[in-house]
């Protein structure tokens, strides 16, 4: 029997997130990056059956990066993206990198 996920994970990355960017439009991109951070964290470690999640937060941080002129970082991160949508066959993000 499969287990249903717990969506409170969910809501904690989306919470997370959402306060990253409010940091973020306040000039903070270090505090923007802590809870991109936090929230890939929350996928990996809580939601790794559903690695939607992971991309979500990735994409999160290397567009941070990017607004903050670090392409390097950004581009490292975009590769780990393309890693993860190639293993998963996940068409749509693969378009979407």
């Amino acid at each position: 029997m499969k287990c249903l996920p717990n969506y409170n994970y969910s809501i904690a990355v989306a919470m997370y997130l959402s306060i990253g960017l409010l940091y973020c439009h306040s000039a903070e991109p270090i505090l923007a990056m802590q809870f991109g951070k936090a929230a890939l964290h929350i996928a990996e470690t809580y939601l790794h059956f559903d690695r939607d999640d992971s991309l979500i937060c990735y994409n999160y941080l290397a567009v941070i990066h990017r607004l903050e002129d670090q392409y390097t970082e950004a581009l490292s991160i975009y590769e780990i993206m393309l890693l993860i949508a190639s293993e998963q066959n996940n068409t749509s993000a693969l378009l979407g990198i």
